[in-house]
């Protein structure tokens, strides 16, 4: 095999052809616009931002919270003849919650399961998370 230069192989444009060439920034290109062509990004609406932050629980999970929240409810009413959000609120929370898992029951008067206990717990969490409270 020969060895060719590389002008005998790719032609040169000569001088006198110049293109005309113009500086162009980053950001002035700008793509042809293609008719009927659906972006990939949607803008959602703030009622369907609002839709699917409520749809990141399963039903279930709701229902659980629902039932757990009711519990602590009935419990800071007869216990500590206060609401909820005031027991929340108070310094004494963590002392509260404490006395609340030693004395909770069933309705029949039985102790709650552990799993059930576990389940009251997530309930409350989910709760405080949903309202951006830290029990840190």
């Amino acid at each position: 095999m020969t060895r060719k230069k590389i002008d005998q192989i790719v032609p040169i444009v000569p001088n006198d052809t110049e293109c005309e060439i113009k500086d162009v920034k980053l950001g002035e290109i700008q793509e042809p616009e293609q008719p009927n062509q659906q972006s990939r990004f949607h803008n959602p609406s703030e009622s369907e931002i609002s839709k699917l932050e409520d749809s990141r629980h399963e039903t279930t999970t709701k229902t659980q919270t629902k039932w757990a929240i009711k519990i602590v409810k009935e419990w800071c009413t007869e216990q500590l003849k206060m609401t909820l959000d005031d027991m929340i609120s108070s310094e004494s929370f963590p002392e509260h919650l404490r006395e609340f898992y030693a004395s909770v029951r069933q309705k029949n008067g039985d102790n709650y399961s552990k799993s059930a206990l576990n389940s009251i717990r997530a309930g409350i969490q989910r709760y405080l998370d949903n309202r951006g409270i830290s029990m840190d």
